[in-house]
């Protein structure tokens, strides 16, 4: 059974200024609230830019606010004559303007204007200090104090009317104060949006029957959406699936995947960190799911050791390196948010001569996990000194080992290089991964893994030591020889049947 997506609190933006309306003012800050908001878990359903004009602001806050959970405004709120947005306000709700002296006192002090203290202000200190227009607010508000984050000892006023925050136009001020405000403005709501992107090398009006199939089976829990090539990625066409119930997503995805030809499809996105720890939670099989939350139990504490720049992911284009690369980036980047654009290091230890495939590979995730990938040559132990070497700040070093791979059965997840190795800690969160565990998280979830592996290839090294896995091969009739694909290998122990 598909579990039903939980509602969302939803909201409006008005942005004001006749400076927008023009093109004189770029508006940003529609594209961080709209971004803001659906981290939040709230639903953005409708943005309005209007000029400043009271009747016009007026009508359009009272429909937003008896329309949404919660409305927003940017703009309108300074000391000159086209500042209308609280006088609007006030407006829409039948209340009259109120002197504040809270509001007084905190644009007074921090403008430099006369009488600062609250108790020496006036109606009459507004109109010979105009800054203090700002202090006429609607009456029966709410006053939220915004600190100032280079001196706390400075606060900044934002004024909440019912459902309705006033937000000011300049982009800083705005995002200082949303930032502060986050609780107030998720309210009570526990929704998370989950979302996926299917990047495919067809155009649009190629998949639209079996999109439209998915949209009509999935249309009261998932949220789907196609957008063509304008230039922003190297595929034809992306499709978006988003949800707030996690299960309803991956059905929707296994579904639609499922009626795409294979063909079409170049590959999804990573799944987000949120989604990895329901999915090993839900996970049938209860040694595939301790092996999933032990590998994030050891990811989360190597984040507490180490700062993301301290670390660097070996990867090889393998199976097991690809399983820790989606899981690594996820951890890494939902404990530092600020690397969520910000590249990864990993290396590449390889020989002179690797797989075009692999190489292919490699290359395409260092582009999706933005990754600042370092080739080496080998073999490993040069390699590594080689990189340590130029980056004395790399403290650990993240691997994909198991302990069914060579040397590495008493390995544990954090330990330090062998004696006459470059000195750095091993991380190993995969070691009790079985080999069935690797192809149920990577095509559970979707992702992206080196062509090689539907070849009939389970192990990979150099071209020259690696070859199809016997126990795969099939003969027919005729004497047509072919190999089924990696993950269809049942016996784990002959993994390696294929490396010379």
């Amino acid at each position: 059974m598909v579990a039903r997506s939980q509602a969302a609190r939803t909201a409006g933006l008005i942005v004001v200024g006749d400076e927008v309306l023009s093109g004189s003012v770029a508006d940003t800050n529609s594209h961080f609230i709209a971004e803001s908001l659906h981290r939040l878990g709230v639903r953005l359903l409708k943005v309005a830019v209007l000029p400043d004009d009271v009747e016009a602001i007026a009508a359009e806050v009272l429909e937003f606010s008896q329309r949404f959970d919660v409305v927003l405004t940017s703009g309108g709120v300074g000391p000159t004559h086209d500042d209308k947005t609280y006088e609007a306000v006030s407006k829409a709700f039948g209340l009259p303007l109120h002197f504040n002296a809270d509001v007084a006192e905190m644009v007074a002090g921090r403008r430099g204007c006369p009488g600062a203290a609250a108790a020496g202000l006036s109606a009459q200190d507004v109109v010979q200090n105009p800054a203090l227009k700002m202090a006429l607010v609607p009456a029966t508000c709410k006053l939220h104090r915004i600190r100032d984050t280079r001196d706390t000892t400075i606060t900044k006023p934002i004024v909440q009317v019912h459902n309705v925050f006033i937000f000011p136009g300049s982009p800083a001020n705005l995002r200082r104060a949303f930032a502060q405000l986050e609780g107030d403005i998720r309210g009570e709501s526990a929704v998370h949006f989950h979302c996926r992107e299917i990047y495919l090398n067809v155009d649009e009006d190629v998949i639209v029957p079996p999109l439209n199939l998915a949209v009509d089976k999935y249309k009261d829990s998932v949220t789907f959406g196609s957008y063509p090539n304008c230039g922003q990625w190297s595929f034809p066409t992306k499709l978006t699936l988003e949800s707030t119930s996690w299960e309803s997503l991956h059905a929707a995805t296994d579904y639609l995947l499922g009626r795409l030809h294979p063909g079409w499809v170049r590959g999804l996105s990573p799944a987000p960190m949120e989604a990895l720890r329901l999915y090993a939670e839900a996970a049938p099989d209860p040694l595939f799911r301790t092996a999933l939350g032990d590998s994030l139990r050891v990811l989360d504490e190597c984040c507490e050791r180490y700062a993301p720049d301290q670390l660097v992911l070996c990867f090889n284009g393998g199976k097991d390196a690809t399983v820790l690369l989606h899981l690594a980036c996820a951890v890494i980047r939902h404990r530092h948010p600020e690397y969520r654009d910000r590249p990864l290091h990993a290396f590449w230890v390889h020989s002179s001569d690797p797989f075009p495939e692999v190489v292919t590979f490699v290359r395409r995730m260092v582009e999706e996990y933005n990754l600042n990938l370092e080739e080496l040559a080998g073999p490993i132990k040069v390699g590594l000194e080689k990189y340590l070497g130029d980056k004395p700040h790399i403290k650990a070093a993240l691997i994909g080992v198991r302990r069914t791979d060579p040397y590495s059965s008493k390995l544990a997840a954090f330990q330090e290089t062998d004696e006459g190795w470059p000195a750095v800690m091993r991380v190993s969160p995969l070691l009790d991964w079985r080999y069935a565990d690797v192809w149920t998280f990577l095509r559970g979830l979707h992702l992206p893994y080196c062509s090689l592996y539907d070849q009939g290839y389970t192990s990979l090294g150099h071209p020259n030591n690696t070859h199809k896995n016997p126990t795969l091969r099939t003969v027919a009739e005729d004497g047509t020889e072919t190999y089924g694909p990696a993950w269809q290998l049942q016996d784990g122990s002959t993994e390696r049947d294929g490396r010379c």
